[in-house]
């Protein structure tokens, strides 16, 4: 049984976010790590159909000379990277050989992102769609999730690989959430996975599998406030004992195009109950901001997105005291029990349970030549937009005040 914990929040968890700082490079898929032993940045963005690398100071500039390329195939669109218990990394990049997204370009990276393992993972699967891969790694598994689309409902299909990076024991996850956009996050005990289903994409999804890959029922969670909408749950992480997404929302009243809208945090306590949130960006319809992404640097979040063929960087100071949560004196010891002890099985069985052509599913989230979307959904693609546009700073209002912000207590 899962041990519940409770805590008395005197403060939020979010603090008053900085401006959003427009980053050099342009392109999209940006995503920041810290440097061990320092304040700098590592920096992943894609542009040309590559994912490039580079260093960035404490200020989110970059540092002269620290600029290559990690992955260089020329057709990659979309992306997901992760970083693993060892200080290793793996990033999963989508292509389209026959379908869209059908297809996956697979890198093991070390702590500097260097290129330790390289694979073509998939070619040209007919019946799954890999856009906006969903990427884990553990000390049990690493891998990386597609999607087979219904119907019934779409379903969830995990790719777990070997040491050599080659796909052993393919295994549907039919209890989770839609693969495209999601988040994994993974400990000793098993995975949890966020978010969003298209059959019902009012929610949040929420599932958690044992080491051996077996599910418990899926929660839904209601993550918007009252007149908004909340979707693209694309980067989850753990600060101490809460829960915090990044992802995607917007008003009702606004339609923008594709999945593109204005990017948000949403923190939860242990049981999952929203405890804070903050909308960091107020971009108009119908292009807004897209790609979110979150890591913690000590008392602070990093926050990423892309806004027209431009990668932004926002600090959001944190209240760590009211992350860190005590157990009730109940005599429990505070061990979860999971009752499994096992690790995934690596065979070589694949499932091919039935799916549907996903050609038609492309968002438009993908990196062309160009820097800019060249995805199949309607008005998201092709902005054609310089990465210097006058829009860039104005994104920075948060740190004006004007910070949408919903707090349960």
């Amino acid at each position: 049984m899962l041990l519940l914990l409770s805590v008395a929040l005197a403060d939020p968890v979010f603090q008053t976010p900085s401006a959003s700082v427009q980053l050099d490079p342009g392109g999209n898929w940006p995503r920041m790590f810290p440097i061990a032993g320092g304040d700098h940045f590592s920096l992943l963005t894609a542009s040309g159909g590559n994912y490039n690398y580079q260093e960035t100071d404490s200020t989110f500039k970059r540092v002269a000379g620290t600029d290559r390329a990690i992955s260089a195939h020329g057709d990659e669109l979309d992306h997901g990277i992760t970083d693993c218990p060892d200080g290793t990394f793996i990033h999963a990049a989508t292509s389209s050989q026959t379908l869209s997204d059908d297809s996956v370009y697979l890198q093991k990276l070390d702590a500097d992102f260097n290129v330790i393992v390289e694979t073509n993972a998939v070619e040209s699967d007919p019946e799954v769609n890999f856009l906006d891969p969903a990427v884990v790694c553990t000390n049990w598994t690493w891998g990386f999730a597609g999607m087979v689309l219904g119907p019934p409902r779409s379903v969830m299909r995990y790719y777990p690989l070997d040491e050599a990076g080659e796909v052993k024991g393919v295994k549907s996850l039919d209890v989770g959430p839609d693969a495209s956009g999601a988040s994994f996050w993974g400990d000793d005990n098993g995975l949890t996975a966020v978010g969003t289903r298209y059959e019902e994409p009012d929610y949040m999804w929420l599932a958690h599998w044992s080491t051996r890959l077996v599910g418990d029922d899926p929660e839904k969670i209601d993550v918007a406030p009252d007149g908004y909408v909340a979707y693209w749950y694309q980067r989850l992480i753990k600060v101490n004992d809460v829960w915090v997404v990044a992802h995607m929302g917007h008003k009702d009243s606004e339609s923008f195009d594709t999945q593109t809208g204005n990017v948000w945090l949403t923190a939860f306590d242990p049981d999952w109950n929203v405890i804070d949130q903050v909308e960091l960006t107020s971009i108009a319809p119908p292009l807004g901001a897209f790609h979110p992404w979150v890591v913690q640097a000590g008392d602070k979040l990093v926050v990423n997105y892309t806004y027209q063929a431009s990668n932004y960087a926002i600090y959001v100071p944190i209240d760590l005291d009211a992350t860190d949560y005590t157990p009730d004196d109940t005599g429990d010891t505070g061990t979860v029990d999971t009752g499994d002890t096992g690790t995934v099985d690596t065979g070589t069985g694949t499932d091919t349970g039935g799916g549907t052509d996903t050609s038609g599913t492309d968002s438009g989230s993908g990196d062309s030549a160009a820097n800019n979307d060249t995805g199949n959904g309607t008005g998201g693609g092709g902005c054609g937009c310089d990465s210097t546009g006058s829009a860039g700073m104005a994104l920075g209002i948060a740190a004006l005040g004007l910070v949408a912000r919903r707090r349960r207590g």
